[in-house]
């Protein structure tokens, strides 16, 4: 049986959102997110060519308002594995007439992309590189910040002016005429104009705060490397790791 994953990869650059993009429920539209570009089309190209339907999708989109019927409560993963089920015992003439249709639209595709590509400059395909590298790189930033949040990162301790909007929401409380934005820039008007003398708890509040953190990430940096999560871990304590630092001071 088709997994759903294979499935999916089978659709090459097909979603599910795509593949039931008339409706996810009988009559209900499925609205494409407002100024959704790809990179073709940030950098002033007109929109990518689109790779015809595979098979298994093209009866994906034939079946389904037949099992959405019968089946009205079903969630989209489980339409597609429902869909995959029944694509196993199809008939064969089916399938070869989805192949057919695949076929067909596959050797047009495949000449209106040359034409496509042939026109893109060389000045192009260096931005769409470089906004394809920044993507993946926003992508790795958001997968080792998940990262750090399960492996229960001890968070860094909020600043002296933080601390007082702290304290100022809980005696200040926002009026119900005031937006916060008006509210927040009183409060920052207001922590301008204390003294050094009327500053000094939150500064030392959060000064202890601080070595509290920095003993506390040194422990669990120190953890994070015996347990082979270097990705996580900060460059400078990878070369020179905290154990070694203490030992330095204690000499």
């Amino acid at each position: 049986m088709i997994s759903l994953t294979s499935a999916l990869r089978a659709g090459n650059n097909l979603t599910i959102t795509s593949i039931f993009k008339n409706s996810i429920r009988p009559g209900v539209q499925c609205q494409p997110a407002a100024g959704l570009k790809n990179y073709e089309e940030k950098v002033g190209l007109p929109p990518k060519p689109k790779k015809p339907l595979t098979p298994f999708f093209r009866y994906i989109k034939q079946v389904r308002p037949t099992v959405l019927a019968e089946n009205p409560n079903l969630k989209v993963t489980d339409v597609i594995k429902t869909i995959s089920k029944k694509w196993e015992t199809v008939d064969p003439a089916l399938k070869q007439k989805f192949q057919e249709e695949y076929q067909r639209e596959k050797m047009v595709y495949v000449e209106i992309r040359a034409k496509y590509d042939s026109q893109i400059t060389d000045e192009q395909r260096f931005a769409i590189k470089q906004l394809k590298d920044e993507n993946n790189a926003m992508k790795e930033r958001r997968m080792t910040k998940k990262r750090i949040a399960e492996l229960d990162r001890p968070k860094k301790p909020a600043s002296a002016f933080l601390l007082f909007i702290s304290k100022a929401r809980k005696e200040t409380p926002q009026p119900s005429n005031q937006t916060y934005r008006e509210w927040h820039a009183s409060m920052a008007q207001k922590w301008s104009k204390l003294s050094y003398a009327q500053k000094e708890p939150f500064l030392q509040m959060f000064r202890d705060m601080l070595v509290k953190y920095k003993e506390d990430i040194t422990v669990w940096e120190e953890k994070m490397v015996r347990m082979g999560n270097m990705d996580v871990v900060r460059h400078e304590v990878l070369v020179d790791p905290p154990s070694s630092n203490r030992s330095k001071l204690r000499k």
